[in-house]
């Protein structure tokens, strides 16, 4: 597992330093699990998020040194800040002559003739508030970075934070279902009230994190050996396991439900695997294994969960499952969007709209016989909306990173075997994301993206 060895000051060494990073690393994983949970620009949360990243990333700069990033995490690092870069570059402003000649502008530049701004500069983005805002939100993701390379914090720590985020997800997602009615529970004014959306918004990003959280906890029950986890903490990954698995169950996204099947899927493997490699040793030892040790517990409680998994199906109660057998019309209506995101993404695939601006031109191609009470805001295809908002510099970078990650896989895979817990979870979490990003958006918020640098360096540094 990836951990800082870099050579640091005697003050920063002495036991009081580290409990302070400690203790400022809990506090923004716990502000952004109670304020990140919703992908909207306009959420009150931000007023207390955003401030205190801001404040991460200003003082991290006094400890920060490259030195300090993994080999392997620093590209991503430079991607993310190209990504930066790009964003703010769209709010610059160019002359009007060039503004003039970008594709999808000439309903704007016609008005600007008509009122007498023929001359106005104007920046790439058609919506230059929503970048700007764009732009503020990437401090969330900064901080995570900061944080993480600033306090030196060991990957199982970053892990962990993530699996209890996604515990206390569930089990608020639990009390939400138990106490139908009650808006107190729920954190966001704009949300699927009734449904166990937990600390989302949104329970469909919901479930997708549960399915996460689940093989984050198995990745890190498999792995775990006596003197990295106290033994009250490898005792407590199964109920919270459990919990995560009633969690998905209970929720009533099509799309967290067919997620997190294949989490309970992947995570079954890695039980498996484990236990079969523990048994394998023993045999070569001369010795005999036992179902009651650890690997055999962790097989037990794997079938525990089938068997789990198993009575919710058969019992009807699983909300997911029914409305897989029901017409949706927000489902239908993703479908339907296909036709004009294929449409904005042929004119502004160039240099983009701007980060933002999506719900801003979406009006311009909106079918009328598609139209209904609510506005979109976003495409429900983050595959598409990139390519919409960024055109050719952020399929760049967006590609950049996937064969990034792919390179990182097959280091894990040749260094460590295609069956390795690692291999597996990279596959898994990448290939969750990678699906669920075209049929929603769950990387916009702030939740997934901490987390998920949180994961990357925890897995990908590990190769140092």
């Amino acid at each position: 597992m990836w951990d800082s060895k870099t050579a640091t000051s005697r003050s920063e060494r002495s036991p009081l330093f580290a409990r302070g990073r400690l203790i400022v690393f809990c506090a923004f994983a716990v502000l952004v699990a109670l304020a990140g949970g919703s992908s909207r620009y306009d959420a009150v949360q931000l007023i207390a998020l955003r401030p205190l990243a801001m404040m991460i990333v200003g003082i991290g700069f006094f400890w920060f040194s490259w030195r300090r990033v993994p080999s392997p995490v620093q590209p991503f690092v430079i991607i993310f800040g190209l990504w930066v870069a790009w964003v703010a570059l769209q709010l610059v402003p160019i002359p009007a002559d060039i503004w003039r000649l970008l594709p999808g502008r000439e309903p704007i530049a016609k008005l600007d003739t008509l009122l007498g701004f023929s001359d106005a500069w104007r920046p790439l983005s058609i919506s230059p508030a929503h970048g700007w805002n764009a732009l503020a939100g990437l401090v969330v993701p900064s901080a995570a970075f900061m944080v993480v390379f600033t306090t030196n914090v060991k990957s199982r720590v970053l892990m962990l934070a993530v699996l209890a985020t996604g515990l206390a997800s569930a089990l608020l997602g639990i009390l939400q279902l138990a106490s139908v009615g009650n808006d107190a529970l729920y954190f966001y004014s704009i949300t699927s009230n009734g449904r166990p959306v937990g600390l989302f918004a949104n329970e469909n990003h919901a479930a997708i994190y549960s399915s996460i959280a689940l093989v984050t906890g198995a990745f890190l029950l498999t792995t775990s050996k006596r003197g990295k986890d106290s033994n009250w903490l490898r005792i407590a990954y199964i109920p919270v396991l459990l919990l995560l698995l009633i969690s998905i169950l209970s929720n009533g996204s099509r799309i967290g439900l067919s997620v997190g099947l294949i989490a309970i899927l992947v995570a079954g493997i890695m039980f498996w695997l484990k236990n079969s490699d523990s048994d394998a040793r023993k045999k070569r030892a001369g010795g005999f294994p036992r179902f009651f040790d650890r690997p055999g517990l962790i097989f037990g409680s794997s079938i525990a969960a089938v068997l789990l998994l198993l009575a919710f199906i058969l019992s009807g109660n699983v909300p997911g499952l029914r409305e897989m057998t029901q017409d949706s019309l927000i489902e239908n209506y993703r479908w339907q969007l296909i036709a004009p995101l294929k449409e904005m993404a042929s004119t502004y695939w160039l240099f983009g709209s701007g980060f933002g601006s999506f719900a801003e031109i979406y009006k311009q191609f909106e079918p009328a016989e598609i139209m209904l009470p609510q506005y979109v805001n976003h495409a429900h295809n983050d595959w598409f909306q990139v390519v919409i908002e960024g055109g050719v510099p952020a399929i760049a970078l967006v590609t950049c990173a996937i064969l990034l990650l792919i390179r990182a896989l097959r280091k894990t895979v040749s260094s460590q075997g295609f069956f390795s817990p690692t291999a597996i979870f990279i596959t898994a979490t990448v290939l969750f994301l990678g699906v669920t990003s075209a049929f929603d958006y769950p990387i916009r918020a702030p939740i997934f993206q901490v987390s998920m640098i949180w994961l990357l360096v925890a897995l990908i540094g590990e190769e140092r």
